[in-house]
């Protein structure tokens, strides 16, 4: 949900209407829900399960943008992050701020019980175009494995780049099929 702009309400969307229009309209196992994403779509699949480890039991993430909303004004620095500037400050706001807080995921995991807390799957190419997602994918294990979260890092060669996702869709699928049991 965006700080600025009260009609970019993703957040809702998916958790809320978009998952009760699919659960009322077909027979779902709610018991094996699964997220995943690419990018910033990374980052919100692994933030919307912190936040409600009562609808997922695992979360997959490639080349995740975990550096948001923490690392913000390092990003927009850089020339590839500067059309993200405007984009970045409606959807987190002003530093510092509790919505920036609230989501955050390296504070969400701190504050979480590891017994509730889906598995989590990320993936980030060594080619990353985004200085930081590499250092920030480490950190970010590095907080996950100190919360006791169950988690696995892959750090294989590629770059932020369709070619990359459609090479590392295929183990993230396969992992999901062994946690979920299929």
């Amino acid at each position: 949900n965006a700080y600025a702009d009260r009609s970019k309400r993703y957040e809702e969307y998916l958790l809320n209407d978009l998952r009760t229009a699919v659960e009322s309209r077909y027979r779902v196992d709610t018991t094996r829900r699964s997220i995943a994403g690419l990018s910033m779509g990374g980052y919100g699949a692994i933030l919307y399960a912190l936040k409600r480890p009562d609808l997922f039991r695992f979360a997959g993430s490639l080349s995740g943008a975990f550096l948001f909303p923490r690392f913000i004004e390092d990003t927009v620095r850089q020339p590839v992050g500067q059309h993200l500037a405007r984009s970045l400050r409606i959807a987190f706001g002003p530093e510092p701020s509790a919505h920036r807080e609230a989501n955050d995921v390296f504070n969400l995991v701190r504050s979480f019980d590891s017994n509730r807390t889906p598995y989590i799957y990320m993936a980030t190419g060594i080619q990353d175009g985004f200085k930081g997602y590499l250092p920030v994918h480490r950190m970010f294990a590095d907080t996950l494995r100190a919360a006791g979260v169950l988690y696995e890092l892959h750090e294989t060669r590629g770059g932020h780049s369709w070619v990359y996702w459609g090479r590392e869709i295929t183990p993230l699928l396969e992992r999901m099929r062994q946690v979920l049991g299929f």
